[in-house]
């Protein structure tokens, strides 16, 4: 049986797929590999042990399947943004360093200074970030100039074991548009933003067409897959196309919500959009872009949300169910319940109107102080006709303190709830007195 052998490097783990040539799966297997942080901010991952868990799962799938499948072609596709440096003989020279990586803050917040991120970023399409291969090249320039001096090619994830497997080094439009580096709207290479960088051309590989055959499977290759020599293999996208091609988003109207490690909402558009909250990446198909945002609300803020959701949940049933069920024991139970049943509908309606108004105080004054969250609407279509409002948050060229960020969020969350603590007593036996009263 004729079958497609799918390689998708993700941040966690490495998944090999088996599809029939009408895309229906056959069989899957993953292999896992860990985060190396040396320190706080960074993140780095070894590529050998990309490849090697790659092998694993390959070995696994094919080990009972060998001899009733045959693959007719290898499809690609991989985690965004990091920095792979390979000697001439396409050698890791150091530790990958991956896209959650933060150690590039400083190096951000010199180039929005300087004007970079806002001049390019009508040619990026987006903004910059921490994790990127441009902000990564420029602190190995700083901190490691002898391994930079040694590279030959700076390759993203994707691409690097695409190399392994064809021994050709090059990229494709979906994941050289996440590096900072790259012109949306021409498919290359930018010049202008290589040369203001001080970085040297060659050192980036060729572009090839993200639908396109990049070459054929080597026999060492092909050793460690388990499968035979001279297979295909497709040029390959970034994860993010892939997912939104495998969906069906490929045309304006369409939003995908992807929560896994990093988090993304996506959607693709007929004319790049230049917004400085947003990233406009290039799509597999030409005269095609996504317009995505990214949430990474995952890592660092939902136990807040969740802890804080359900102490104004708690709080909000405490509230309300004193109003209706504490009786003052100096007031007459009749002439209580006769004088809150006057008041049921507008408490019903109050109440939850003014917790409603705290919780969304305190969320504005988070937003206002710290300028973490914000609001980003993605068109979903060209006109201004429909948008899709997300919560998330940037992190962009800022660096977190996590300290003040908890302290920040403890005393907004915290404050309001204190107050009608305190004031809850009194509350509940001043409605009910003006309730006693106004029966008589």
């Amino acid at each position: 049986m004729d079958c497609v052998l799918g390689i998708d490097l993700g941040t966690s783990n490495a998944k090999v797929a088996l599809f029939g040539i009408d895309g229906r799966p056959i069989a899957v297997q993953t292999a896992s590999y860990p985060i190396v942080r040396k320190s706080g901010d960074f993140a780095e991952q070894d590529p050998r042990a990309w490849w090697q868990a790659i092998q694993d799962a390959a070995n696994s799938l094919m080990a009972e399947r060998a001899d009733s499948l045959e693959v007719r072609v290898i499809g690609l596709s991989g985690q965004m943004h990091g920095l792979v440096l390979v000697d001439h003989h396409h050698v890791p020279l150091r530790d990958a360093i991956i896209w959650p990586d933060r150690r590039t803050a400083e190096i951000c917040c010199d180039w929005e200074a300087a004007g970079h991120a806002k001049a390019f970023r009508a040619t990026t399409g987006g903004p910059l970030a921490t994790g990127f291969m441009a902000p990564s090249l420029e602190w190995i320039r700083r901190h490691e100039p002898d391994t930079l001096k040694r590279a030959r090619y700076a390759l993203l994830p994707k691409d690097y074991i695409r190399c392994i497997l064809t021994g050709s080094a090059a990229s494709e439009p979906t994941d050289a548009a996440g590096t900072f580096l790259f012109d949306i709207g021409e498919r290359a290479w930018s010049v202008r933003i290589l040369e203001t960088l001080g970085i040297r051309p060659d050192l980036l590989p060729p572009i090839i067409a993200t639908e396109s055959v990049a070459g054929n499977l080597l026999a060492e290759a092909a050793t460690g897959l388990g499968v035979p020599p001279g297979i295909p293999v497709a040029a390959g996208s970034s994860d993010l196309a892939a997912a939104l091609a495998a969906v069906g988003v490929d045309e304006p109207g369409t939003v995908a919500i992807a929560m896994s490690t990093g988090g993304t909402v996506a959607t693709t558009i007929t004319k790049p959009i230049v917004d400085s909250r947003l990233h406009t990446l290039c799509y597999t198909a030409d005269n095609t872009w996504t317009l995505m945002v990214r949430i990474d609300l995952i890592d660092r803020h939902v136990g807040l949300i969740v802890i804080y959701v359900f102490m104004s949940l708690a709080f909000g049933i405490w509230l309300i169910r004193g109003f209706f069920e504490e009786v003052p024991v100096e007031i007459e139970e009749s002439a209580y319940v006769d004088g809150c049943t006057r008041f049921a509908s507008f408490l019903r309606i109050t109440l939850p109107m003014a917790r409603a108004g705290i919780v969304t105080t305190a969320v504005l004054i988070f937003i206002i102080t710290w300028n973490e969250f914000f609001f980003a609407s993605i068109l979903t279509r060209n006109t201004a006709a429909t948008y899709t409002v997300h919560l998330t948050t940037y992190f962009g060229s800022r660096r977190i303190e996590w300290g003040r960020l908890s302290a920040a969020s403890t005393v907004v969350g915290t404050v309001p709830l204190i107050f009608a603590v305190l004031t809850r007593t009194y509350l509940i036996r001043g409605f009910s007195l003006g309730a006693v009263r106004q029966t008589k």
